[in-house]
């Protein structure tokens, strides 16, 4: 008897495991200090330090461990940047990607993603649309790491 209750049980609890549908949450949703080195842009011909801040949200599930279902989004606040002849831009973006893979466990590696920059040049300097490729690396739903892959001036 204490054997097949124990069984009943099991298989009740892994019904519930995959028919409960996850649901979507918020896992951060913050302001992060940009905290890069210089980055060298093609189209202003210069190295440009940036500064300012990242409004980070990464909402979604994980659906019963096993499809990672995540909304990325980001965009600049007071972002600024003084590029190496000291010409200053006033930047602005934003990243929307979502991934939907299976999930094996952390880290979750994405190649590719996309966001999108407008350096605005102040006075005469010229203004610059720049597509930033990304490769991130989720360790957690609270880290995630990114290396800069390039950057696409489209003008």
């Amino acid at each position: 008897m204490k054997k097949t209750t124990m069984i009943y049980a099991l298989v009740l609890a892994l019904g519930m495991f995959f028919l409960i549908p996850a649901q979507a949450e918020n896992f951060r949703n913050e302001k992060q200090e940009i905290d890069l080195p210089p980055q060298f842009v093609p189209c202003t011909g210069e190295s440009i330090e940036v500064d300012g801040f990242l409004h980070i949200v990464v909402s979604g599930n994980i659906a019963n461990g096993i499809i990672a279902n995540l909304k990325l989004h980001a965009n600049g606040q007071g972002v600024r940047g003084i590029g190496s002849t000291g010409t200053i831009y006033h930047g602005n973006g934003i990243l929307n990607h979502t991934i939907k893979e299976p999930f094996v466990g952390f880290p979750l590696v994405v190649h590719g993603v996309e966001m999108k920059i407008n350096l605005i040049g102040k006075g005469q300097a010229s203004n610059y649309k720049i597509n930033v490729i990304l490769d991130l690396a989720i360790i957690s739903l609270n880290q995630i790491d990114f290396d800069i892959v390039n950057l696409i001036c489209n003008g």
